[in-house]
């Protein structure tokens, strides 16, 4: 299907990158970080991505949770 907004996977993986595992979304207010989480979500099922986030505490180290 012919995309109408072009877009590359690898900019989209780079985006996912940015926003996600490098924290950027932790950075944006309450509203903002809402609604990229939402597009995040959407965007990493049509890549067929898991989104995790690593727990830092040390009771759960080494323990993952979906986005």
């Amino acid at each position: 299907m012919e995309q109408l907004n072009k877009v590359t996977k690898k900019e989209v993986m780079d985006a996912i990158q940015y926003l996600h595992t490098e924290g950027f979304i932790d950075n944006m207010r309450s509203d903002e970080a809402y609604y990229t989480k939402i597009l995040l979500r959407k965007v990493a099922n049509d890549f067929n991505v898991r989104l995790v986030v690593d727990v830092p505490h040390k009771k759960h180290k080494g323990l993952t949770i979906p986005l």
